[in-house]
Protein backbone atom coordinates (compact mmCIF):
# COMPACT_ATOMS: atom_id res chain seq x y z
CA UNK A 1 0.00 0.00 0.00
CA UNK A 2 2.89 2.35 0.98
CA UNK A 3 4.51 1.90 -2.21
CA UNK A 4 1.34 2.25 -4.36
CA UNK A 5 0.85 5.29 -2.56
CA UNK A 6 4.56 6.71 -3.26
CA UNK A 7 3.93 5.49 -6.95
CA UNK A 8 0.79 8.21 -6.82
CA UNK A 9 2.60 10.58 -5.03
CA UNK A 10 5.49 10.66 -7.74
CA UNK A 11 3.11 11.07 -10.82
CA UNK A 12 1.10 13.67 -9.02
CA UNK A 13 4.41 15.64 -8.84
CA UNK A 14 5.29 14.63 -12.48
CA UNK A 15 1.46 16.36 -13.58
CA UNK A 16 2.57 19.19 -11.34
CA UNK A 17 6.16 19.71 -13.27
CA UNK A 18 5.12 19.91 -16.71
CA UNK A 19 1.80 22.06 -15.69
CA UNK A 20 3.89 24.76 -14.06
CA UNK A 21 6.72 23.73 -17.26
CA UNK A 22 3.90 24.92 -19.62
CA UNK A 23 2.45 27.65 -17.51
CA UNK A 24 5.66 29.16 -17.45
CA UNK A 25 6.27 29.07 -20.83
CA UNK A 26 2.55 30.42 -21.40
CA UNK A 27 1.69 27.79 -23.58
CA UNK A 28 -1.91 26.92 -23.69
CA UNK A 29 -2.90 23.27 -23.51
CA UNK A 30 -3.82 23.37 -27.77
CA UNK A 31 -0.25 24.55 -28.54
CA UNK A 32 0.96 21.95 -26.55
CA UNK A 33 -1.08 19.34 -28.19
CA UNK A 34 -0.52 21.19 -32.11
CA UNK A 35 3.60 20.60 -31.22
CA UNK A 36 3.08 17.42 -30.08
CA UNK A 37 1.24 16.02 -33.08
CA UNK A 38 3.98 17.66 -35.22
CA UNK A 39 6.35 15.64 -32.95
CA UNK A 40 4.88 12.14 -32.88
CA UNK A 41 3.32 12.35 -36.15
CA UNK A 42 -0.37 11.84 -34.82
CA UNK A 43 -3.30 13.63 -33.94
CA UNK A 44 -3.02 15.08 -30.43
CA UNK A 45 -5.73 16.27 -28.83
CA UNK A 46 -6.14 19.10 -26.38
CA UNK A 47 -8.53 16.45 -24.21
CA UNK A 48 -4.88 14.60 -23.93
CA UNK A 49 -3.40 17.21 -22.47
CA UNK A 50 -5.68 17.90 -20.28
CA UNK A 51 -6.58 14.84 -19.28
CA UNK A 52 -2.68 13.83 -19.17
CA UNK A 53 -2.21 17.33 -16.32
CA UNK A 54 -5.39 15.72 -14.79
CA UNK A 55 -3.59 12.03 -14.35
CA UNK A 56 -6.39 10.54 -16.58
CA UNK A 57 -3.88 10.08 -19.41
CA UNK A 58 -1.91 6.73 -18.11
CA UNK A 59 0.85 8.19 -19.92
CA UNK A 60 4.18 6.16 -19.56
CA UNK A 61 7.20 8.29 -19.40
CA UNK A 62 8.20 7.70 -22.86
CA UNK A 63 4.52 10.18 -23.72
CA UNK A 64 6.16 12.39 -20.84
CA UNK A 65 9.19 12.76 -22.63
CA UNK A 66 7.58 13.31 -25.76
CA UNK A 67 5.03 15.71 -23.78
CA UNK A 68 8.69 18.05 -22.34
CA UNK A 69 9.66 18.09 -25.69
CA UNK A 70 6.87 19.33 -26.87
CA UNK A 71 6.92 22.47 -24.54
CA UNK A 72 10.68 22.73 -25.32
CA UNK A 73 12.59 21.04 -23.20
CA UNK A 74 15.41 18.77 -24.87
CA UNK A 75 16.39 15.26 -23.49
CA UNK A 76 19.76 16.33 -24.10
CA UNK A 77 19.26 19.19 -21.77
CA UNK A 78 17.24 17.51 -18.59
CA UNK A 79 17.49 14.36 -16.61
CA UNK A 80 14.18 13.02 -16.61
CA UNK A 81 15.03 11.54 -13.19
CA UNK A 82 16.08 14.54 -11.73
CA UNK A 83 12.97 15.97 -12.67
CA UNK A 84 10.67 12.66 -11.39
CA UNK A 85 12.68 12.43 -8.01
CA UNK A 86 13.06 16.06 -7.29
CA UNK A 87 16.82 15.20 -6.98
CA UNK A 88 19.00 18.63 -7.31
CA UNK A 89 22.09 18.95 -9.72
CA UNK A 90 25.06 20.16 -8.39
CA UNK A 91 26.69 23.14 -10.68
CA UNK A 92 29.08 21.00 -12.00
CA UNK A 93 26.92 18.35 -12.88
CA UNK A 94 24.48 21.31 -14.56
CA UNK A 95 27.45 22.75 -16.48
CA UNK A 96 28.38 18.80 -17.83
CA UNK A 97 24.90 18.58 -18.82
CA UNK A 98 24.67 22.08 -20.95
CA UNK A 99 28.11 21.10 -21.94
CA UNK A 100 26.37 17.82 -23.52
CA UNK A 101 23.00 19.76 -24.72
CA UNK A 102 25.41 22.09 -27.12
CA UNK A 103 27.88 18.83 -28.00
CA UNK A 104 24.60 16.70 -28.99
CA UNK A 105 23.23 19.83 -31.43
CA UNK A 106 26.67 19.89 -33.05
CA UNK A 107 26.53 15.77 -33.14
CA UNK A 108 23.12 16.11 -34.84
CA UNK A 109 23.91 19.08 -37.50
CA UNK A 110 27.37 17.81 -38.43
CA UNK A 111 27.89 18.38 -41.99
CA UNK A 112 27.09 15.68 -44.28
CA UNK A 113 30.58 15.69 -45.11
CA UNK A 114 31.55 12.83 -42.57
CA UNK A 115 32.25 9.54 -43.08
CA UNK A 116 29.14 7.43 -42.67
CA UNK A 117 31.74 5.05 -39.93
CA UNK A 118 32.86 8.25 -38.21
CA UNK A 119 29.24 9.80 -38.14
CA UNK A 120 27.92 6.28 -37.49
CA UNK A 121 29.95 6.26 -34.19
CA UNK A 122 29.36 9.82 -33.24
CA UNK A 123 25.49 8.75 -33.30
CA UNK A 124 26.05 5.70 -31.17
CA UNK A 125 28.62 7.79 -28.73
CA UNK A 126 25.20 10.44 -28.53
CA UNK A 127 22.65 7.88 -27.54
CA UNK A 128 25.19 6.53 -25.12
CA UNK A 129 25.57 9.51 -23.63
CA UNK A 130 22.19 10.51 -23.53
CA UNK A 131 21.34 7.74 -21.61
CA UNK A 132 24.33 7.88 -19.12
CA UNK A 133 22.41 11.54 -18.16
CA UNK A 134 19.26 10.07 -17.93
CA UNK A 135 20.73 7.35 -15.30
CA UNK A 136 22.37 10.51 -13.90
CA UNK A 137 25.79 8.54 -14.89
CA UNK A 138 27.72 11.82 -14.86
CA UNK A 139 31.25 10.60 -15.09
CA UNK A 140 30.94 7.91 -17.71
CA UNK A 141 28.61 10.63 -19.76
CA UNK A 142 31.49 13.12 -19.20
CA UNK A 143 34.13 9.84 -20.99
CA UNK A 144 31.62 9.66 -23.65
CA UNK A 145 31.41 13.85 -24.77
CA UNK A 146 35.60 13.32 -24.76
CA UNK A 147 35.32 11.03 -27.14
CA UNK A 148 32.35 12.06 -29.37
CA UNK A 149 35.71 15.46 -29.18
CA UNK A 150 38.15 13.21 -30.23
CA UNK A 151 36.80 11.58 -33.14
CA UNK A 152 35.07 14.96 -34.29
CA UNK A 153 38.45 16.31 -34.03
CA UNK A 154 39.93 14.21 -36.10
CA UNK A 155 37.50 14.88 -38.76
CA UNK A 156 38.26 19.05 -39.03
Amino acid sequence: MDAMEGQSSMEWKKLAVFRSMRKERRLTQTQVAAELSKLVGVDVTQGYISRFESGNSGASVKRWEYLCAAIGISEESLCFEAMFYGVRLSPRQQQLVNQMRNLVRECFAAPPALSENRSGRIQELTTSMRNAVKRLAFEEAARLRDEIELIRRELA
